[in-house]
């Protein structure tokens, strides 16, 4: 396909971006959380969360998963590599 690029969608739920932009707001308020981006997680589209530093107290505070899309966190560290 040429023009513009379809979003990522699955089978069922919404596209990977529409839960990225509803669900921003709500990760910048947790403390420590730098940014949510669109990634790639074991071949397939996720949503990263870029974070100061990993801890057990953020982990518990962003959830594994927004909707039907699987979430990793990432230390700012770790994202240079990218």
């Amino acid at each position: 396909c040429q023009g513009n690029p379809q979003p990522q969608k699955r089978l069922t739920g919404k596209a990977i971006e529409d839960v990225l932009q509803e669900n921003t707001p709500h990760l910048m308020t947790i403390q420590g959380v730098v940014g949510p981006a669109i990634g790639e997680c074991n071949g397939n589209p996720c949503i990263k969360v870029l974070v100061e530093k990993k801890t057990p107290i953020l982990q518990q505070q962003i959830p594994s998963m927004l909707e039907t899309w699987q979430v990793e966190i990432v230390e700012k560290e770790q994202a240079k590599s990218f």
